[in-house]
């Protein structure tokens, strides 16, 4: 829903991506769900967490389990193509 919704405004817009067709301007990753929520509330970068660690964020105790491996990928995938 949210990928059409932004389809569907990126294409109202087209004239201010580079490509011919705005779709190819996105590009779609994984949620980065506790991992990303304690990294953005505590300013520390992914890399910089311990997976298996505790934080407490909103009142929530959150643990950075092993898919902040995979997410630190992710994030050198991104910086690879801006």
């Amino acid at each position: 829903m949210y990928i059409e919704r932004a389809l569907d405004i990126a294409e109202r817009y087209s004239g201010l991506f580079n490509h011919a067709n705005p779709a190819d301007s996105f590009v779609i990753t994984d949620d980065f769900v506790s991992a990303g929520r304690i990294s953005g509330a505590k300013s520390v970068p992914i890399s910089r967490l311990k997976i298996g660690s505790f934080h407490m964020v909103e009142g929530k105790r959150l643990q950075v389990n092993s898919s902040a491996e995979r997410y630190q990928r992710e994030l050198a995938y991104l910086l690879s193509i801006i």
